[in-house]
Formats: C-alpha cells, sequence, structure tokens
C-alpha cells in the first residue's frame, strides 16, 4: 500500500504568457524534458517553487470546499511589470523649474 503524503503538492508546469508553451495539433501542451525533470524533482523534494509548485495542507483544501483546480493553489500568472515613476518625477522637476520662472 502506498502511503499519501499529508499535503498534497500542486504543480502548473505550463508557462502563459506571450509565447506560451508549444502544443501539438490536438492542443495538447508538449513538456520538454528539462520541464519533466523540474516536475519530477518537485514531487520527489517536495518543495514549493513561486508560480511553479506549493504544497497544500488537507484543512486548505477543505476550506476551499475540496476544490482541486491548481490555478486555486499555485498562481503561474506572469509577475507584474515594474510601474515606473520616470514620468511623475519628470513632470515633479517640469513643475518645480516652471514655479522658479515665473
Amino acid at each position: 500500500m502506498i502511503k499519501l503524503p499529508s499535503s498534497p503538492i500542486f504543480s502548473d508546469p505550463v508557462k502563459r504568457g506571450a509565447n506560451g508553451a508549444p502544443a501539438d495539433q490536438r492542443g495538447q501542451i508538449l513538456l520538454e524534458p528539462q520541464n519533466i525533470e523540474k516536475i519530477v524533482n518537485v514531487f520527489r523534494e517536495r518543495v514549493d517553487i513561486p508560480r511553479f509548485s506549493r504544497a497544500v495542507s488537507l484543512e486548505e483544501i477543505a476550506d476551499n470546499d475540496f476544490n482541486l483546480n491548481i490555478r486555486r493553489y499555485v498562481d503561474a500568472s506572469p509577475a507584474a511589470e515594474p510601474r515606473s515613476t520616470y514620468g511623475r518625477r519628470c513632470s515633479a522637476a517640469y513643475r518645480e523649474v516652471k514655479s522658479k520662472w515665473k
């Protein structure tokens, strides 16, 4: 009999974004050997990798009405782009210079 771990691991190996992951004619995602190795290591070593995998307690799954949707537990969306403050700094400098020339 196989002993199940006390905390299941959710993994979302599909990269989402402009390039996306390659797919075959049926729309199935094709995993490269390095992707397969990463997935196997996640399950063997039971590691959490941000935006890729996370060990989840059974209590958390119960709190989510036993919903096993991967996206509920692993946020694989692209990281937010850092917002530039350049425009605001330029505007503030412009206003400062403009006020001195009046």
